[in-house]
């Protein structure tokens, strides 16, 4: 009821519909019951922010790590990775950057070890986001990093969202190296993003080989200018 509210875009209603499941269910020890619970906290608070309510929809991502952080059931884990995940999101939008930056830590300690394609996504996300974010801060060093610690542990995943991660952390990496006056090993990945996904169908990854492809004749421009 609550996501179909949601597809009509009635935000209060839907809302009203997590808090009626949390309230009715919030005390079972069900685990398939928790699992619902958890994903509707996590919608909840998507709801939230889509309504602007930043602080309520980092609140209800809070109840989900408070609740569940704890347990090793892996379908209640999942919720707490996608709230560690958003509510680092909307930190940073508030400029709290160091609170931003530990919860996307925090999502990469508890779930680093987990090797179902739902936790590396969101491990990926963490990863990404946390080298946007220090990229902004012009820490470019520590930026260029971070995107390297994300290809490395996912540049050989099947998957199409940690390979569409894959390759946008390549091609944010190869204009950070540029723009450290670096075109040689910027050239490289972007290389790298153009020889792994030139094949692709898929939209995300297409793009992602065009914009390799236009940062890279930039970077030769650039090289050739010295």
């Amino acid at each position: 009821k609550g996501v179909a509210f949601g597809k009509q875009h009635n935000l209060i209603d839907e809302i009203a519909s997590y808090k009626e499941l949390a309230n009715q269910f919030g005390a079972s020890s069900d685990p398939v019951i928790g699992t619902k619970i958890a994903s509707a906290l996590v919608n909840q608070g998507l709801a939230f922010y889509d309504q602007g309510k930043q602080d309520e929809a980092i609140a209800s991502f809070d109840e989900v790590i408070k609740w569940l952080g704890r347990t090793t059931a892996p379908a209640l884990q999942e919720s707490v990775a996608r709230a560690l995940v958003n509510k680092g999101a909307i930190l940073g939008e508030q400029g709290k950057v160091d609170e931003e930056i530990a919860s996307y830590d925090d999502v990469v300690k508890r779930f680093d070890a987990y090797k179902e394609p739902a936790f590396q996504e969101q491990v990926a996300l963490a990863l990404f986001n946390k080298s946007n974010t220090l990229g902004r801060q012009g820490k470019s060093d520590e930026a260029i990093a971070n995107y390297g610690e994300l290809i490395k542990r996912f540049d050989s995943s099947t998957s199409l969202n940690l390979q569409t991660q894959v390759a946008k952390a390549l091609v944010n990496k190869g204009i950070a190296l540029g723009e450290q006056g670096k075109e040689n090993a910027a050239i490289v990945n972007f290389n790298q993003v153009i020889y792994l996904f030139k094949n692709s169908s898929a939209p995300a990854l297409q793009e992602a080989v065009f914009n390799a492809q236009t940062n890279k004749e930039v970077a030769i421009r650039v090289k050739n200018s010295k």
